[in-house]
């Protein structure tokens, strides 16, 4: 439960809906080939443009 919350407060913090930034991960994570690459998850953070037009 403290994973999911710190997600959902980082996800507030930086100005995204937070049902949309869970929905964004969930859809897209499973997906991935290696959850193991750091590069591909840094993709994910709530930072990253591409996610910021997708969960704002």
């Amino acid at each position: 439960m403290a994973i999911i919350m710190s997600i959902l407060e980082t996800a507030k913090q930086n100005g995204l809906d937070q049902f949309k930034y869970i929905n964004y991960l969930l859809d897209k994570l499973p997906n991935e080939l290696s959850l193991l690459d750091n590069q591909r998850l840094e993709a994910y953070l709530p930072w990253p443009e591409n996610v910021q037009l997708h969960c704002k």
